[in-house]
C-alpha cells in the first residue's frame, strides 16, 4: 500500500531549488510530478515520489544536507490548515498534541508522539509503513521543519536539550550543529527533540479558543482524507475539484500524471469506472452538506459541480428516493428525535 502526503510538503520548493542551482520543473518531471502541483497544496502526492525528488535534488546540488536545509526553508507553512490549529492552542504542549492527533491528515507516512517524563518530554517523528526507510533527505527534512515549528512556539532563542536523527552523519557533526544549534545524536530509532516539561506549559500568545475549536471540527469531520490506493486517490482528486470545474477525466488524469486511457484502464482492473466514482463522491458530499450544513441548495449544487439545481434534484432522487429539501428535512427530524 502506497503512502501519501499533501502537496503542501513541497511548499517553497521552486524558489529553494533555484537557489541551489537546480531546475525545479525538470526535477519534478523526473519523478512524474508537475510544476503546477505547487499551486494546489491540498492535492496529494505519493510519498515515494517526494522522497525520490529530494534524493535527486541532493545529488544534483552536491549538498547532502539538502533535505534538512529545505525543511528549515519551508518552516511551518508546510502544515497547511494544521498550522491554524497549532497556533490557536492554549499552550505549547496542547499545540504539539494537536499536531500529533491530526498529522495523519497531512501525511500517512509518519506518526508524531509526545512522551512525557517527570521533568523532560520527548517529541518524536517516526516513519511508518512503506516510508520506513525512504532515504536520507526525506528523513532529515522534518527535522528542519520541526526546528522552525519549535522556534515559532517557544521563541527564536530557545534550544532543545537534545536533537535525535534517524540517519547517520553525512558530513562532519559541526555542520549539523551550525544548522540546528546543537550536535545531534545520530542513528536513533526516530527523529526527535528533548524538551523540558516546563516548555510544554508555556502559553501561546496566538491562542484563540474559538478558532481552535473550529479548526478541530474541520480537521476531524472534513470529508477529505488521504487516499489508500488508486481508487481512493482518484476519488480524493474528484472531491477537491468538483466545485472548481476540474473534475473531468482529463483533468484528474493530468493531476495524476497519467494518460486518460491509462487511468481508465487501471480503474477497470479494479472493477471501477471513473464516472461511477464521480457519482459516489457527489453522493457522499451531498450527504455531508445536506445533513451537516445549512447551505442553500443552489450552493450545494455548485459545490457538487452541477450547473443547475435540477441536476442536484435528479441526483438526490436517484440516491435517496426523494428531493434534496425533503431528505434534509427528514434528517433533521431524525436528529431531533422526531422520527
Amino acid at each position: 500500500m502506497a503512502d501519501y502526503s499533501r502537496a503542501s510538503s513541497l511548499h517553497g520548493f521552486a524558489n529553494f531549488a533555484r537557489q541551489q542551482g537546480i531546475d525545479p520543473e525538470a526535477q519534478l518531471a523526473r519523478v512524474g510530478l508537475s510544476l503546477s502541483l505547487l499551486e494546489s497544496p491540498e492535492s496529494i502526492i505519493e510519498f515515494s515520489s517526494l522522497a525520490m525528488l529530494l534524493e535527486n535534488c541532493a545529488e544534483a546540488s552536491g549538498d547532502s544536507l539538502f533535505g534538512l536545509k529545505f525543511g528549515q526553508y519551508q518552516g511551518v507553512d508546510i502544515f497547511g490548515p494544521l498550522l491554524y490549529l497549532i497556533q490557536n492552542a492554549a499552550t505549547v504542549g496542547l499545540a504539539l498534541e494537536a499536531l500529533a492527533d491530526h498529522f495523519s491528515a497531512h501525511s500517512s507516512s509518519a506518526v508524531i508522539d509526545i512522551e512525557r517524563g517527570p521533568r523532560q518530554a520527548f517529541l518524536s517523528y517516526t516513519m511508518v509503513g512503506g516510508g520506513a526507510a525512504p532515504g536520507r533527505q526525506i528523513s532529515e527534512l522534518p527535522v528542519g521543519v520541526g526546528q522552525r515549528l519549535l522556534s515559532l512556539l517557544l521563541g527564536p532563542q530557545w534550544r532543545p536539550r537534545a536533537i535525535y536523527l534517524a540517519t547517520s552523519p553525512s558530513v562532519p557533526a559541526l555542520l549539523y550543529q551550525r544548522l540546528l544549534g546543537v550536535v545531534p545524536t545520530f542513528n536513533s530509532p526516530s527523529d526527535g527533540w528533548l524538551l523540558e516539561c516546563s516548555d510544554l506549559e508555556r502559553p501561546l500568545v496566538t491562542a484563540d479558543g474559538r478558532l481552535h475549536r473550529l479548526m478541530e471540527q474541520y480537521l476531524t469531520y472534513r470529508p477529505e482524507q488521504l487516499p489508500q490506493d488508486l481508487v481512493d486517490e482518484v476519488s480524493w482528486q474528484i472531491r477537491q475539484q468538483l466545485g472548481q470545474g476540474g473534475a473531468g477525466l482529463d483533468d484528474i488524469a493530468r493531476r495524476l500524471a497519467l494518460n486518460p486511457r491509462t487511468l481508465q484502464r487501471r480503474l477497470a482492473t479494479r472493477g471501477r469506472c471513473f464516472q461511477d466514482l464521480v457519482d459516489e463522491v457527489r453522493r457522499q458530499l451531498a450527504i455531508h452538506y445536506l445533513r451537516e450544513t445549512s447551505l442553500p441548495l443552489t450552493d450545494i449544487a455548485n459545490l457538487l459541480g452541477y450547473s443547475e439545481l435540477s441536476a442536484l434534484t435528479r441526483g438526490c432522487r436517484r440516491w435517496f428516493g426523494v428531493a434534496p429539501s425533503r431528505w434534509r428535512q427528514h434528517q433533521r427530524r431524525r436528529s431531533n428525535g422526531a422520527g
